[in-house]
């Protein structure tokens, strides 16, 4: 299924992208810069033996995991992937801005635009599974954030109130996964059959995301699959039919170093 869908949307470099599937990121850190630097993190790490390597607010760790989770328990940084922190800085979150997730679980965006706003600001994250929430309250508070209220809500259903509240909308919506597949390798054996029903899906989420936009706010639609019927399929119509104009639209694919592939729009 996911072999004739990839090679059909993507005929020429098909084969490359199902090969960089049985390759592995590098562990790869966001850091906490309410508590430090970049360039700290990564020469504290390097003293304690690690091998890591700069890449802007990320830290890739090539060896010495171990040391690079020690950081992470005491929240001086958390793992969050190469492609979903291009769709946080994506997002261009602000000091003192409110900010939605609709679709927050794990909430490592949720996280990294409360660091982008310098833990200022009001961050509301959504997610359709309360028990989920927690591990959002778990890692704000380990990172010494304070400004992120959650919510266990059905993202498909507007809340009254919530009308153009927002300056930032984050839109990560539930997808095939398909640009996940070199950390989640039993991706590789999903049916494609409910895909049909999780574009509906996508579709009344992002609808429902954009009535919580201020005039001249932004909002990101992401997806950590590739399968362009999930990603300009979904989105370019939307924006056609909601008069929303599209800055920007980028596919990453697998074939990237150290990166999943990812669908970023704002």
């Amino acid at each position: 299924d996911i072999c004739s869908l990839l090679q059909r949307q993507y005929a020429e470099n098909a084969a490359d992208i199902m090969a960089s599937f049985y390759n592995s990121n590098a562990l790869c850190l966001r850091v906490n810069t309410l508590k430090t630097t970049v360039a700290a993190l990564n020469a504290q790490l390097k003293s304690e033996g690690a091998e890591t390597e700069v890449q802007g607010k990320a830290l890739l760790v090539l060896n010495g995991a171990d040391k690079a989770l020690e950081a992470v328990n005491s929240g001086l940084a958390f793992v969050q992937g190469l492609s979903s922190q291009e769709a946080v800085e994506a997002l261009d979150a602000k000091e003192g801005q409110t900010v939605i997730d609709v679709c927050a679980c794990p909430g490592g965006k949720t996280l990294g635009a409360a660091l982008d706003m310098g833990g200022k600001g009001r961050i509301i994250s959504m997610d359709l599974h309360a028990n989920k929430l927690s591990l959002i309250e778990k890692s704000a508070a380990v990172l010494g954030v304070d400004i992120i209220e959650t919510r266990a809500h059905d993202g498909r259903k507007p809340i009254s109130g919530f009308e153009e509240l927002a300056d930032r909308v984050i839109c990560d919506v539930p997808c095939s996964g398909i640009g996940a597949i070199k950390g989640r390798p039993e991706i590789r054996y999903k049916s494609l059959d409910t895909v049909d029903k999780l574009i509906e899906t996508q579709r009344a989420i992002l609808s429902v995301a954009w009535g919580y936009l201020k005039k001249g706010g932004r909002l990101v639609y992401s997806t950590c699959t590739i399968n362009k019927d999930e990603n300009e399929g979904v989105l370019v119509p939307f924006a056609e039919g909601a008069m929303a104009r599209v800055v920007s639209m980028r596919t990453v694919l697998p074939t990237e170093n150290n990166k999943d592939g990812f669908f970023i729009a704002v």
